[in-house]
């Protein structure tokens, strides 16, 4: 599956998605549907920005989103970047 739209920069609402990158596959098929809906998609893969701390750019992320969509696979559950 293609990369979707970059993530969403911006003040309007969005929707803060967590994934385990190896489930990038079906998770970017979804993302590009909400994107293809009109809703605003935060994600990692494009939503930080190079020389940023990753950590930091994941809570400010976080924090700003209106909704919070989480990915539960086996996968993820077990991701210490999706606790």
């Amino acid at each position: 599956m293609a990369q979707p739209l970059p993530a969403y920069r911006g003040s309007d609402p969005y929707v803060f998605v967590c994934y385990s990158h190896a489930d990038k596959d079906s998770v970017f098929a979804e993302i590009r549907w909400l994107q293809d809906q009109s809703f605003n998609v935060w994600y990692d893969t494009t939503g930080i920005g190079p020389g940023s701390e990753w950590n930091d750019e994941i809570a400010r992320a976080i924090k700003g989103a209106e909704h919070f969509l989480y990915f539960i696979t086996p996968r993820s559950v077990a991701s210490e970047h999706c606790r």
